[in-house]
């Protein structure tokens, strides 16, 4: 019968590595859900239940007016996305690749709802659909 081979040093500090980057991603991401290939996790922002005007909306035309936010915030993003443009590329433009926390815009219709873990509402796009990051 095989033995199984001890763990290295190395090997035990990188399977604890691993363990923390895990129980922080799951903290962070309450959703219980991780974006696969190319996408990307977003909160959306809250839809206004009134008006600035001081208008209060009924709750059907608050639903309606949920799928017209284009802003939210990035709750995960998969390790494959925005992997068609390399590190020194980011770095030239100036700008850094779009990470859990960054306020986002997206495309108007992008996406699908999902309901995760939590009770909360989110929305999982491709990486493409982002428009801009703050």
């Amino acid at each position: 019968m095989n033995e199984p081979v001890p763990l290295t040093a190395e090997a035990n500090i990188s399977m604890e590595y691993a363990d923390r980057v895990v129980r922080e991603y799951l903290h962070r991401n309450p959703s219980g859900w991780r974006p696969l290939e190319h996408k990307c996790l977003l909160k959306p922002e809250a839809v206004e239940k009134v008006t600035k005007g001081g208008i209060i909306l009924a709750d059907i035309t608050a639903e309606s007016e949920k799928f017209k936010t284009v802003r939210g915030t990035i709750i995960a993003v998969s390790p494959f996305a925005f992997s068609y443009v390399t590190d020194e590329e980011w770095a030239a433009s100036g700008s850094a690749k779009p990470k859990a926390g960054d306020t986002v815009l997206y495309a108007k219709f992008a996406g699908m709802w999902i309901k995760g873990e939590d009770g909360e509402e989110y929305l999982l796009v491709n990486d493409q659909d982002l428009i801009a990051v703050r």
